[in-house]
């Protein structure tokens, strides 16, 4: 579809701008008891307005700090510069004190102090915010969060600010709840784990965990050792007092608490223990027992002192997963292959006078040992597969597909064109049964794209409602200027609010739905060409055929969009191309696509083959070509396929090439 940049003027004024607001320069509030205002300059001495707040926060006054920090904010804006440890300091004060009043303005000061050029003295600030951020980031990413501490300072800022902006549950408001339900998770934790201080956030390895997954629901924690009544049933009578007097020696007590989680593994529970390394040590998240149990009870010193001439750390072993085996799961499974195994060798005791019925073969024990030391270390049942829980990205979303397309206008300047839609898993001929049966009275769905600069500071926010005549689809066009920009579209659901006991509500008044909005993000690549001697090409838009009843010539393309089609749908490809090369009147275009199998991290499928369509002969009318194609997947199996086309225009020897990744299902 041709775009004319005229009609861009308005939307292109947001998007062209592209420069972030510089605050007025606003004196510090003097306030009675307040310290007197900064008049200094530099960004040296613009440092201080941190130690300022801070001064008045550890005094208990807290709101004039936060305050203090407002202003300062606005008056480092004359020095072109950003503090981060004011917008750190500022939500931490602010969830530290349940002020849910300011956390819209807590959000806001973390991403200004996450902007730009940082003042003097911030990098250790920045540098401990990565740390937090890897407490909750997939593990396939640390690598990355680690590597940017080791680069420029200013890379780490984007990366930061870009990670919060996108984890954002609602971006069309001030607040950002996760951000906010991370720095509260900090605050209790703070609060509640301290037997040491080792982890970024200033406590013990329980607080990693609990800002990573929030509150378990079922905990066990006391001491592990051997009890009186159970060493009397391993070592019976007089003649084994000595012995359990040895093994209290090796037993430390160590402290111990299990946390158990369900919903981290589709399989089962999922198991953190920690406790007193090596008996005695810093309480610490564990992979298993092993590492609870004293070293010195493996000591072949022990092995001499106790019956049986096996080290102390075996029957430690056996009773510690008794104390555990309450739990249940792997605890409770491993308790009772122990059980079985040291059951065997006390029957034949009570049967023999043989000193080698006292305790299994040391063989026997060891192969055990290794073997949940191997399964602890390397395979522990129902590792988490997911990267955190929250109460916000697990939450019910509106579903919506978004893609972005790179174009030209008529005249040659570059566009972006994205189309949203929304109910996305619905197949073409049932969106018809779902706006006339499923749509409740009174509900209406919204798009909005909101617009950041190359600084990710918000330029320019559009929004339209949805139209069922127009399946669903909502599209924005903006002018593509030269600097990078970064796109959200979202989805979400409007609904008459209910009558209270003042009356019904205004016919017209809307509310957001429970469900958080859908949301997708971009981050366009440079515009395209508009060298009318080269030839190029549109990003590829993909999808379905428009369905019956839906009124087509309101929707920029004939494409319903979508990343994710049902087989048994044909997969329409949109493209454009532009300066398409003629020879006496006459143009040679050849185009060929490719739909390649993937698997499921991404790599090529050597087990299924490509569908491949060669030496495609395209006849443009003119300089431009546009149009769509239709590809059966109808015999090919569900999963991650990347789609490839390539143009070649013979007369002007010019090669582009456009890919994008497809998903089938059933």
């Amino acid at each position: 579809m041709p775009h004319s940049s005229a009609a861009l003027a308005p939307i292109a004024l947001v998007a062209a701008t592209l420069v972030a607001s510089v605050g007025r320069v606003v004196p510090l509030r003097a306030q009675e008891g307040d310290p007197p205002s900064v008049e200094t300059s530099g960004v040296g001495a613009t440092s201080t307005f941190y130690e300022l707040g801070l001064a008045l926060v550890e005094e208990g006054r807290w709101r004039d700090g936060l305050a203090l920090w407002e202003d300062a904010r606005d008056e480092l804006a004359t020095e072109s510069v950003q503090d981060p440890r004011i917008g750190f300091g500022y939500i931490e004060v602010a969830t530290a004190n349940d002020a849910s009043d300011l956390y819209g303005t807590a959000t806001d000061m973390v991403l200004w102090g996450l902007s730009g050029q940082p003042v003097e003295g911030s990098v250790e600030a920045i540098h401990d915010e990565l740390e937090r951020v890897r407490m909750i980031v997939p593990d396939s990413q640390l690598t990355y969060w680690s590597a940017l501490a080791e680069g420029p300072v200013d890379e780490a800022l984007f990366q930061l600010k870009r990670f919060w902006i996108e984890l954002d549950p609602t971006p069309l408001t001030s607040e950002n709840e996760r951000l906010v339900e991370h720095w509260e998770r900090i605050r209790d934790a703070r609060r509640r784990f301290v037997y040491n201080r080792s982890s970024p956030i200033g406590t013990d390895d329980r607080g990693r965990i609990y800002v990573r997954y929030g509150e378990p629901p079922k905990k066990e924690r006391g001491f592990l050792g051997a009890s009186e009544m159970e060493m009397r049933v391993r070592l019976p009578g007089a003649r084994h007092a000595q012995h359990r007097q040895v093994l209290r020696g090796y037993d430390t007590n160590p402290q111990f608490e299990v946390w158990v989680y369900d919903e981290l593994n589709d399989r089962g529970f999922t198991y953190f223990l920690f406790g007193n390394v090596d008996g005695g040590g810093p309480f610490e998240l564990v992979p298993g027992i092993e590492d609870l149990i004293p070293p010195r009870a493996r000591s072949p010193g022990s092995a001499r002192n106790m019956a049986g001439g096996v080290p102390a750390d075996h029957y430690l072993r056996l009773f510690y997963y008794q104390d555990l085996s309450s739990i249940g799961g792997y605890f409770g499974d491993r308790f009772g292959e122990l059980d079985r195994l040291w059951n065997l060798y006390t029957e034949r005791r009570r049967t023999s006078v043989s000193a080698t019925g006292a305790a299994p073969q040391e063989s026997e024990l060891e192969s055990l040992e290794m073997r949940f030391r191997e399964e602890d270390e390397y395979h522990p049942p129902n590792p988490p597969q997911k990267a955190v829980l929250s109460e916000f990205e697990g939450r019910a979303r509106d579903e919506v597909v978004a893609q972005l397309i790179r174009t030209l206008s008529d005249d040659e300047v570059p566009i972006l064109v994205l189309l949203s839609t929304s109910a996305p898993r619905l197949r073409a001929d049932r969106r018809a049964v779902y706006r006339d049966e499923l749509r409740i009275p009174g509900w209406t769905m919204r798009h909005s794209l909101v617009i950041r600069d190359e600084e990710l500071d918000e330029v320019g926010r559009l929004e339209k409602p949805i139209d069922p005549r127009r399946a669903d689809v909502a599209s924005f066009v903006i002018r593509h200027v030269e600097q990078p920009l970064h796109l959200t579209v979202t989805a979400q659901t409007w609904q008459r609010p209910p009558e209270t006991d003042e009356g019904a509500p205004a016919a017209d008044s809307l509310v957001p739905s429970d469900r958080l909005p859908g949301q997708v993000h971009f981050r366009p690549g440079a515009p395209l060409d508009n060298d009318t001697t080269r030839l190029e090409m549109s990003d590829l838009l993909t999808g379905t055929p428009i369905p019956p009843g839906v009124d087509a010539a309101a929707l920029p393309y004939d494409v319903l969009p979508a990343q994710t089609l049902w087989r048994r749908d044909p997969l329409r490809v949109y493209m454009e191309l532009y300066h398409i090369g003629r020879r006496a009147g006459a143009s040679d275009l050849r185009a060929s696509f490719s739909v390649v199998p993937l698997t499921e991290q991404g790599d090529l499928d050597e087990d299924r083959e490509a569908i491949t369509l060669d030496d495609v002969r395209l006849e443009p009318e003119g300089r431009v070509y546009r149009e769509f194609f239709d590809i059966s997947l109808r015999d090919q199996e569900p999963g991650r396929y990347r789609l490839e086309v390539e143009i070649i225009d013979a007369i002007r020897q010019q090669t582009r090439r456009r890919t994008t990744e497809l998903r089938l299902v059933n």
